[in-house]
């Protein structure tokens, strides 16, 4: 394993008590594994960041994935200077959609509990990103009329999906646009 520098080591050890306190809130606990990760400061004692997360915290990598998407959805929301969702569950169903889109389906969830007079549920945010990616939908053209959108249009649809979700900060964000569009190129 590599060791630490010294500032790292103080960092790695900061960015662990917001975790193990923690759970204060899981945005801090998010962008503090998303710290972690980015900096590989797990590298002293865990050969990847999915062992550091195992052995370290007792859970998956993909967990640690799902707190920092649904952080970085309450840094975006939190930008529109709007409430932030106060649980990652009410959070998580935002970040199936693109960062463009995340506050105008919060804010539909938020406007549907404050008209019920309640707080927002996860429901809510469900039903609004359902919602939004059902318009989404029926924007679409090339669709049989009997058997809906194509298998073509229908699998770029998901594709497309799949690579709106790679987080802005990630590494490889642009390795991953820039396979794709040489695929495209080769593949027209």
């Amino acid at each position: 394993m590599n060791d630490l520098t010294k500032p790292e080591r103080i960092q790695l050890e900061e960015l662990e008590t917001v975790i193990s306190n923690g759970i204060q809130t899981f945005a801090e606990v998010g962008n503090a594994l998303l710290a972690i990760r980015e900096a590989k400061l797990y590298r002293a004692e865990y050969k990847t960041f999915e062992l550091y997360c195992k052995e370290k915290w007792g859970f998956t990598d993909r967990r640690a994935r799902m707190i920092i998407a649904a952080s970085e959805t309450v840094e975006t929301i939190g930008k529109t200077g709007t409430i932030v969702p106060k649980s990652e569950a009410v959070a998580r169903p935002l970040t199936k959609l693109p960062a463009s889109e995340q506050p105008a389906a919060w804010k539909a969830a938020t406007d549907k509990a404050q008209a019920e007079g309640r707080n927002v549920r996860a429901r809510d945010t469900e039903e609004a990103v359902e919602e939004k990616r059902a318009k989404e939908g029926a924007a679409k053209p090339a669709t049989d009329e009997r058997k809906g959108p194509t298998k073509g249009i229908r699998l770029a649809s998901e594709a497309i999906a799949c690579l709106s979700r790679i987080p802005r900060n990630d590494r490889t964000r642009a390795e991953a646009w820039s396979m794709v569009s040489n695929w495209l190129k080769a593949n027209k």
